[in-house]
């Protein structure tokens, strides 16, 4: 099998024409964002003078969230309404290691979880594309090895 190449050339897909030749509201959206995607989910207390604070176990998380919505910002997108309804599709890529055949590993099946680093990115998309991340009714994640590139390719669309 063949592995995935990522291409970032086109970042961005975000017009839908009605027929009359206009462009009519934005109907999709479509970015890549290079970078060691990093999944959101596990936090340890930490003690301070103040009390228990809460913090996230995995380093990195808040530059990975920041450069999403960074890459996702300059898209220049209008935020999606709260009553529209979305379908998000996201595609992480990683490296596959030296040490890894094909043969060995054909899919990545190991850490980081698939379903925390789809709650990073829908977390960092909150305010950027869509109100609030409830308004995803339709999610497609995938995890990939790339032959060239780490990130994340974010595909979303409004539902009719």
């Amino acid at each position: 099998m063949p592995q995935q190449s990522v291409d970032s050339s086109s970042n961005s897909s975000t017009t839908n024409h009605n027929g009359s030749g206009r462009s009519d509201a934005k109907r999709s959206f479509l970015c890549f964002v290079p970078g060691r995607p990093k999944s959101q989910g596990s936090k340890r207390p930490i003690k301070t003078k103040a009390g228990l604070r809460v913090v996230e176990q995995v380093k990195g998380l808040e530059a990975w969230r920041q450069d999403i919505k960074r890459w996702a910002s300059e898209e220049e997108f209008k935020i999606w309404p709260r009553q529209t309804a979305l379908t998000l599709n996201l595609t992480f890529f990683f490296l596959r290691p030296i040490s890894v055949s094909e043969k060995k590993r054909p899919h990545v099946t190991v850490y980081p979880d698939i379903d925390k680093l789809a709650r990073a990115a829908c977390d960092a998309l909150t305010s950027i594309i869509y109100v609030d991340d409830a308004q995803i009714v339709s999610l497609l994640v995938s995890k990939l090895y790339s032959d060239s590139k780490e990130g994340v390719l974010i595909h979303a669309e409004a539902k009719d």
